[in-house]
């Protein structure tokens, strides 16, 4: 079959666009039947796709960076360009390619015998002049770690075991904005919402593209590489300071997800109806309404998960809130910050919680941070992080501070040492984390012991 393939690629002032416009031409089977949807935004003196200016197979909508409303609004663009294709394959503007990628992608659809599929994950990574991602061929899968406080989820990649056994792509919980091919029925379906801006924008149209019917899978050979750490890249809120602050994305989100009625009419961008967010919920082990997470879904097992583990929903999980404080005149920031990052870690150094501010908008804070969070009851919240990441050096040094191992009460100072750092470095003069609503500690009954604070009933 002579299938014909539309490549969606958002693009931010990236200068990783053409190399991966020239990567996917070199390395696809047949480059004569792709078609190329560019949402190019850019600066007045960027003309790197000159070369290709005259191709019919490339559909460009030039927009000046300025008037961008961010990527979501983009690959709404992008898919108003799609023509007579017959399938989409939307991609980040940093990506690299598998040889005969396109062949790949159309035979692992194939072998599925399923016409509402959509295949991805999040891609291995690369990096800009070096080679070696070739060597690595172990696909990704999506999990989910937890719901942050705006109702978005923590998506994560885990490496695919022994996924050379593997003879076809296998069952996702989750579609990638980064990597997603589907039959071109997809966009035409569940066209992006605009209004979306980043956080949400995975889980929001994973739950409308369910609904609709789409089946989700995670492929098992790598056939795309994702460049992820883009050090000194401008990304959309280095211009628009103001854009992550909007509520207008968070709201929409919780509208779509079941957890708050904002009265926002989503229209064409709201759920479908071929399933419901409880056919969702019984799938994939997630309710995203209650935001709530099976124990299977949190191991990564293959949905859908076990119907009868109703015990799986609140077992092994705790939940934490706590206000965390530092001294504000002891803030300081590179002149070229692009974010900071405020996280909670757990004894083994995994993340618990976290939150991004862009910019300089951490001063808005007024040195307080109120933040919820589950985690499983074997971790507990042990390290204090706080990570500023610049222009020019990428991300900063870290400052940590280390909470004690354990608690007698809520109002107990816990043990401390200070964060490793440099002077110059140094972003915070943390002071002790207050601990409040919740003991997670419970010293009754003779002696300590740890107290579940989910007191939830079971669905």
């Amino acid at each position: 079959m002579n299938s014909r393939i539309f490549i969606s690629i958002a693009a931010y002032r990236d200068p990783e666009l053409l190399p991966t416009v020239r990567d996917a031409l070199a390395n696809a089977r047949n480059p004569e039947r792709l078609t190329f949807g560019i949402c190019w935004q850019r600066a007045a003196t960027d003309d790197g796709l000159r070369e290709f200016a005259a191709d019919p197979r490339f559909r460009i909508f030039d927009v000046p960076y300025a008037e961008s409303r961010g990527v979501c609004w983009a690959r709404h663009k992008i898919q108003q360009l799609l023509g007579d294709e017959d399938f989409y394959f939307q991609i980040d503007s940093h990506t690299r390619f598998a040889e005969s990628w396109d062949e790949q992608l159309l035979t692992m659809f194939r072998d599925l015998g399923d016409d509402q599929a959509v295949i991805g994950s999040y891609p291995p990574s690369y990096k800009p002049g070096f080679d070696g991602y070739l060597n690595d061929r172990n696909p990704n899968r999506m999990t989910i770690s937890r719901f942050h406080p705006d109702g978005n989820v923590c998506l994560e990649p885990k490496g695919v075991i022994n996924f050379e056994q593997l003879s076809r792509a296998f069952p996702a919980r989750f579609v990638s904005g980064g990597f997603m091919f589907a039959s071109a029925r997809l966009p035409r379906k569940v066209p992006y919402d605009p209004l979306f801006y980043f956080s949400g924008e995975e889980i929001g149209y994973t739950v409308r593209a369910f609904t609709h019917g789409f089946n989700l899978y995670n492929p098992h050979r790598a056939v795309i590489w994702h460049y992820y750490t883009r050090q000194g890249s401008l990304r959309h809120w280095d211009d628009h300071q103001q854009a992550p602050r909007s509520q207008e994305p968070a709201r929409r989100l919780r509208q779509l997800l079941g957890q708050a009625d904002e009265g926002v009419d989503l229209g064409p961008y709201s759920l479908g109806t071929t399933r419901s967010l409880a056919d969702y919920r019984n799938w994939a082990g997630v309710d995203v309404s209650r935001k709530m997470i099976h124990r299977q879904a949190r191991e990564g097992g293959i949905p859908p998960h076990d119907p009868d583990d109703e015990a799986g929903w609140r077992c092994d999980m705790k939940r934490h809130e706590l206000v965390l404080q530092w001294a504000e005149a002891r803030l300081v920031l590179p002149d070229d910050v692009t974010f900071v990052a405020v996280m909670v870690d757990d004894q083994h150094r995994t993340n618990l919680f976290r939150r991004d501010f862009p910019g300089t908008s951490i001063l808005e804070q007024g040195g307080r941070l109120p933040c919820e969070f589950e985690c499983d009851r074997r971790s507990r919240p042990a390290n204090l992080v706080v990570w500023a990441h610049s222009h020019s050096a990428g991300w900063e040094q870290r400052c940590r501070a280390v909470f004690g191992a354990s608690w007698e009460t809520v109002s107990a100072v816990p043990r401390w040492s200070p964060p490793l750092h440099s002077p110059s470095r140094m972003l915070f003069d943390f002071k002790w984390p207050e601990w409040t609503i919740h003991p997670f500690v419970s010293t009754s009954g003779g002696g300590t012991h740890e107290k579940s604070l989910d007191q939830r009933p079971a669905p």
